[in-house]
């Protein structure tokens, strides 16, 4: 009798078809490669031959496992260690949101407000050389 192997998502049993090295987990549907210790030779027997399984309740899965008070707490202080560290983060990340908001700005206006500079520059010199002349004529 083939063995089962829990699956990496839904943590549910599940027996390895026949000859296949992926499959599908009847209850969550994750894509499961089999391990290669499972991988059992095709049957001799056609596909018709075996039963057709029905639609599978999903929440089947969950009950089949069972968690022990260690792992319980495991996870409990895994979920706190990264809630903290998102708690941490959030300011870094909230100035590197301001940081990112200026450069756009800045990408987008300062070439406007370069070539007004520039343009301005031009006619502040166009008027202080037409001064010039008008004042030396005189």
């Amino acid at each position: 009798m083939p063995k089962p192997f829990p699956c990496i998502a839904c943590g549910a049993d599940v027996t390895a078809e026949p000859g296949a090295e992926v499959m599908p987990c009847p209850y969550c549907g994750t894509t499961l490669t089999i391990p290669p210790r499972l991988r059992q030779e095709a049957r001799s027997e056609p596909l018709e031959a075996r039963p057709a399984s029905g639609p599978r309740d999903p929440f089947s899965a969950a009950a089949s496992v069972r968690l022990d008070n260690e792992t319980r707490e495991r996870g409990q202080r895994e979920n706190e260690m990264l809630a903290e560290g998102l708690r941490r983060a959030q300011p870094i990340a909230t100035k590197a949101v301001g940081v990112y908001n200026s450069w756009v700005l800045a990408r987008r206006f300062l070439p406007g407000c370069l070539a007004a500079l520039v343009v301005a520059c031009l006619l502040g010199c166009l008027a202080n050389i037409a001064l010039l002349v008008f004042l030396s004529q005189r």
